[in-house]
């Protein structure tokens, strides 16, 4: 399988000339939005809705019809959650369920984290129906301290929802709890006529473990819930027993199907991620296992530093049987040789996985990035944003593609970047940026325009989109300098964004936005932000435009082949 590997990152290291995509739409320009956080989705019925989620106004609409005109725009206000606390609040999903765009809001009121659904007319983002879900235990004076120094886990809601219905299902993790099978209840949802039906409730059984972390889960709409976690116990609470527990409860049950997996290694600090293959039947589940680290955390900033070292296992589930069928641990040597080989970097690949993608051919794609962290004598925290490395496995976990993009982002934040964060923005997943325990100087989050973009059209090609220092274009090709590498993107207003379109023929090199006139202007997009509808072969963003200095702002359609 290796020589099949390089053979195709052999293929895939052709550039091909320099090209636009065929089709771009904009709407009106408006004033670039400043404070905040931008999420854009289309929807089925051709609207396309601009979110703006903020600390001013709480959440601004705008309506964009088929047309790429105004329809409408609103700002959402209601009595039953607060508009203004956005700085105490977390997006865990935004979807679109029964046509219409349903926000699923956490907030932090008055120590006490209650999540929200709110249901918006798909028509004109008004409010159509919102509900309290749920809320859990209020923080007790010294959780923060718990949750900062003593391992304790924040109280949370996560919200999975199935890709193949409008069923999702709501996970309220109560990290506090004394007994723990009150720990993580579930609530599984299905959509009835038009409304929004709560068909099952159970609390998690711990399986005689004392602690309990989540891991992730699979809805398969209103029949099942698949859901992974680990348990453990400490040598002060029963000896030092560990499983990773593979769960299941199906509509009508009242009680989980468990099995518990004898692993090795310590999965005590393990996140993860789960898809469904309809094709193969099978669950897989990615997980980002701590094996050795020596980070320590700044008393001070609550922020850490140092080095931590993780295990990254793709793992083969029956959901009937729970069994892990087969594990497969990314092919890392081909990542890289492929590195080295293309002088892209002399030392190799140094990423973690940031997402695990289904692909439309029925492959799984993991995406990787290299990303580090350093805390300047001012406080501030630079997050450059390097390479990405792409693998691709079939539906048994054989490796069928490995390559790498070169990429530099000299991004700023005012808050450490956790892990799988490309998952969490892909559900429309966010929480205020505060920057807490630093410096009044350090500069506004602008990370959103950082990291890159991942597209796997119809028609099986794929798109990477991220934005690029424009100098490393200066011919209209991509260009490295004397060392083999390539200049950072640094101030985003100099950037542009280009793209890697991955096909059977190779890779080809694009502008997204075309080519700019000159020196004195630009343009960027904030792929955060974006959206691709795979029935259309669309890609929205909000993108900046910048000539000579001066910005405007527009929603950009870009066609994808």
């Amino acid at each position: 399988m290796r020589n099949l590997v390089l053979t195709l990152a052999a293929v895939l290291c052709v550039q091909l000339s320099f090209s636009q995509v065929k089709n771009i739409e904009y709407s009106a320009p408006f004033e670039e939005p400043e404070k905040g956080w931008y999420k854009i989705m289309q929807l089925a019925n051709g609207n396309t809705f601009f979110f703006n989620f903020n600390n001013e106004k709480g959440i601004e609409i705008t309506v964009y019809k088929p047309d790429r005109k105004i329809g409408g725009k609103k700002v959402l206000s209601s009595s039953l959650w607060d508009p203004k606390n956005m700085k105490n609040s977390t997006i865990e999903g935004i979807y679109e369920i029964a046509g219409q765009p349903v926000i699923f809001l956490q907030q932090l009121n008055s120590r006490v984290p209650e999540l929200y659904r709110i249901q918006l007319n798909p028509d004109n983002g008004a409010i159509a129906q919102q509900k309290k879900l749920g809320e859990l235990p209020k923080y007790g004076m010294m959780a923060g301290y718990a949750i900062a120094f003593g391992g304790v886990d924040q109280e949370d809601f996560i919200v999975e929802k199935d890709p193949y219905s409008d069923a999702y299902a709501v996970v309220h993790y109560n990290s506090f709890a004394k007994e723990s099978d009150k720990r993580i209840e579930l609530v599984h949802y299905a959509v009835e006529n038009g409304e929004h039906k709560e068909i099952n409730r159970s609390f998690y059984d711990a399986q005689d473990f004392k602690y309990t972390n989540y891991i992730g889960m699979v809805v398969n709409g209103d029949k099942q819930v698949h859901m992974a976690a680990y348990g453990y116990n400490t040598s002060g609470s029963g000896g030092k027993d560990s499983r990773v527990i593979i769960s299941r409860i199906r509509k009508g049950e009242s009680e989980f199907t468990n099995l518990n997996l004898e692993f090795t290694d310590d999965f005590k600090e393990t996140e993860g991620l789960m898809n469904y293959n309809p094709q193969t039947g099978m669950i897989q589940m990615l997980t980002l296992t701590l094996v050795q680290g020596d980070r320590k955390r700044n008393m001070m900033t609550g922020m850490s530093s140092g080095t931590n070292y993780y295990m990254v296992l793709v793992s083969f589930i029956d959901p009937e049987s729970l069994q892990i069928i087969r594990k497969t641990l990314l092919p890392m040597e081909d990542v890289n040789n492929y590195v080295k080989s293309k002088n892209i970097d002399k030392k190799g690949f140094a990423g973690m996985p940031v997402d695990m993608i289904l692909n439309n051919d029925n492959t799984s794609t993991i995406l990787m990035e290299e990303k580090s962290e350093i805390i300047s004598k001012s406080t501030t925290i630079e997050i450059p944003f390097g390479n990405i490395a792409v693998v691709t496995l079939d539906g048994t976990g054989k490796d069928i593609e490995a390559y790498a993009i070169q990429k530099c982002q000299d991004g700023k934040s005012g808050q450490q970047m956790e892990n799988m964060y490309l998952a969490k923005r892909g559900k429309g997943m966010w929480s205020y940026r505060k920057r807490a325990g630093l410096s009044m100087n350090a500069p506004l989050d602008n990370r959103a325009f950082y990291s890159f973009g991942y597209v796997n059209t119809s028609s099986n090609n794929k798109y990477i989109i991220f934005n690029d220092n424009r100098d490393n274009y200066a011919n209209g090709e991509p260009k490295r300098q004397k060392d083999n590498s390539v200049l950072c993107a640094g101030a985003v207003s100099d950037a542009v964004t280009v793209f890697r379109k991955v096909s059977d023929k190779g890779i080809e090199s694009g502008y997204l936005f075309g080519r700019n006139a000159n020196d004195e202007q630009t343009s960027f997009a904030n792929v955060e932000s974006a959206h691709f509808r795979n029935e259309t072969g669309v890609y929205a963003t909000l993108m900046v435009k910048s000539v000579k200095r001066e910005k405007k702002a527009y929603i950009s359609w870009v066609t994808l082949e």
